[in-house]
């Protein structure tokens, strides 16, 4: 895992591997990151977001990714780029039993906006939480 890198004063990076214990340290980078700067009650969401964008990526991109965080008085912006532009994130119907497939229903829960956009080498999947 590469340092995580400071864009101006708008927002935040971290390169990652792709790798099952990445999604362990997206959310230690969004509270480390946020620590300070927003109340518990949004860091603590989007610790969350960020873990299901995360594990999403790992487990259909199956690329090298990357966190950015952003954020403004009005909103907090979480994305996640890989390098898979094909698999595109979807709801399921997950059964009551199932252990997987409720991400998508979690972040459209919990994010005020979410969606996917096509960058260069493979797409990028954001939401956003207001403040």
């Amino acid at each position: 895992m590469a340092p995580a890198r400071t864009v101006g004063t708008l927002g935040v990076w971290l390169p990652l591997d792709g790798r099952p214990c990445d999604a362990a340290a997206a959310r230690a980078f969004v509270r480390g990151s946020l620590a300070g700067r927003l109340p518990g009650s949004i860091i603590d969401t989007a610790e969350l977001l960020v873990s299901e964008l995360v594990t999403n990526a790992i487990q259909h991109a199956g690329t090298t990714l990357t966190v950015d965080i952003a954020h403004s008085p009005e909103a907090l912006w979480i994305a996640v780029t890989d390098g898979d532009a094909h698999n595109r994130p979807r709801r399921s119907a997950a059964a009551p039993d199932d252990e997987r497939g409720r991400g998508v229903l979690l972040i459209e829960a919990l994010a005020q906006d979410f969606g996917v956009r096509d960058v260069p080498g493979g797409k990028q999947v954001w939401c956003v939480l207001t403040l």
